[in-house]
């Protein structure tokens, strides 16, 4: 192991070892080494070289995302600021930050949204087709219901084909979780977690986007969380469409 972090191999096949397991800081990447049996011990030769090596390889694969297995990811801070610097520097596009305590539901959405400039808060509902697994994001404003029957008519699915919440592993796969789920993680999933872990292959995801946000004026301002239930990102519906443009991501219209 010594001589492969030595050798500085790549990061994810590294972090395949510590399958299962997601580190917020290299300290807290160091304490669990640490603790494994293969870890060189303190006052060991080896010992230095192997913990400044593991952390270098930490520094430098780190940001803005990193994988440990097809199946894990690491959530949080990175995301949502791979988002946005993806949204200010490459798009040049201007975003309003709303920083908060994490949050549920879109009465809460709406309580922190309160003091700052109107616009649309986003409801994005992550869901699987019940017999053919595929999958759709659906996104209306925050007032609007989303009828799932009405929309698998719409899309054209059999009623035995009835649309559901999509379980948890495959929120992880689209780069989100539950309470943040949005459709800015089509940049996670299309350009950051391919560019991570090279045993990812993206899954399909339709995007489906209710009238009165696909309509919206360019001007209008919209808010979706980056990934994260803590921040919320607002942007323009002009500037929205720019970022499904600059990522290839089509929609049908529905409601």
């Amino acid at each position: 192991m010594l001589l492969l972090l030595i050798h500085n191999i790549s990061l994810r096949c590294f972090c395949c070892i510590f399958y299962r397991f997601a580190f917020a800081s290299a300290d807290a990447l160091q304490r669990r080494v640490a603790s494994s049996s293969y870890a060189p011990r303190a006052g060991t030769p080896e010992h230095e070289p192997f913990f400044s090596a593991l952390r270098a390889l930490y520094d430098t694969h780190h940001p803005p995302a990193l994988c440990y297995d097809s199946d894990v990811f690491v959530f949080g801070d990175t995301y949502d600021v791979a988002v946005e610097r993806f949204l200010v520097s490459e798009l040049q596009l201007p975003v309003v930050t709303v920083h908060h305590a994490p949050i549920v539901t879109c009465d809460e959405h709406a309580v922190v949204l309160a003091p700052h400039p109107a616009g649309c808060a986003a409801r994005n509902v992550f869901l699987r087709a019940k017999r053919t697994g595929a999958l759709y994001l659906a996104t209306a404003p925050a007032a609007v219901r989303v009828d799932l029957d009405a929309l698998a008519a719409q899309l054209g699915l059999a009623k035995k084909d009835a649309l559901r919440l999509a379980p948890d592993e495959k929120l992880r796969a689209f780069g989100v979780f539950k309470g943040a789920v949005t459709p800015l993680a089509y940049y996670v999933q299309r350009r950051v977690l391919p560019a991570q872990c090279a045993t990812h292959a993206p899954e399909t995801v339709a995007f489906c986007v209710h009238r009165d946000i696909a309509t919206a004026a360019d001007d209008a301002l919209l808010y979706f969380h980056p990934c994260v239930n803590s921040k919320t990102l607002g942007i323009s519906a002009g500037a929205f469409r720019t970022f499904l443009r600059a990522l290839n991501v089509d929609f049908v219209t529905f409601g």
